[in-house]
């Protein structure tokens, strides 16, 4: 009751007949039949930011590269994600140029449950596709933000903590 009556003083307010804005209430109403699903992909989703940002702002950036040296296939997807919030957008290209897929794989993530199963595994193999490609491209260009240095990873370090201890 209460949301007809603010779509109702929404569309007053507006100037639009509530059949203009229709739009909204079936969005509102699509909701709240996935219900608990699409609630729980949405809160893994802004985990993954909030664990994304507090990595960035611990200098940690990707944990993979920082425990073994190497860098992952979404390497300089966090920097390069608060490039885009900057409006830096030359800048997050060079960081990961797959930063622009993300709010598509996002949406895709939210509403995966509503793709059809083998459409479902088409987008997972062009998505595994694109970023393989990508992460082997990368390699090939020393100076990009792909790097393969083991002797700087955590592991390696305290391996040779203990190593020279004995």
């Amino acid at each position: 009751m209460m949301g007809k009556q603010i779509l109702q003083e929404l569309s007053e307010w507006a100037g639009v007949w509530p059949a203009k804005i229709s739009w909204m209430r079936q969005i509102s109403e699509t909701i709240k039949k996935w219900g608990r699903q699409f609630k729980e992909r949405l809160l893994i989703v802004t985990g993954l930011g909030a664990a994304c940002f507090l990595l960035h702002l611990t200098g940690i950036g990707c944990p993979i590269k920082w425990l073994t040296g190497i860098s992952c296939a979404g390497c300089g997807m966090t920097r390069a994600a608060v490039c885009v919030l900057k409006l830096q957008f030359g800048q997050a290209y060079e960081y990961h140029p797959l930063v622009y897929a993300m709010p598509m794989c996002v949406l895709l993530f939210l509403f995966w449950d509503k793709i059809p199963a083998k459409a479902q595994k088409v987008i997972a193999a062009a998505v595994i596709v694109c970023f393989a490609v990508m992460y082997l491209a990368r390699l090939q260009n020393p100076s990009s933000v792909v790097s393969i240095e083991p002797e700087n990873g955590i592991v390696m370090r305290i391996w040779h903590f203990f190593m020279q201890r004995r």
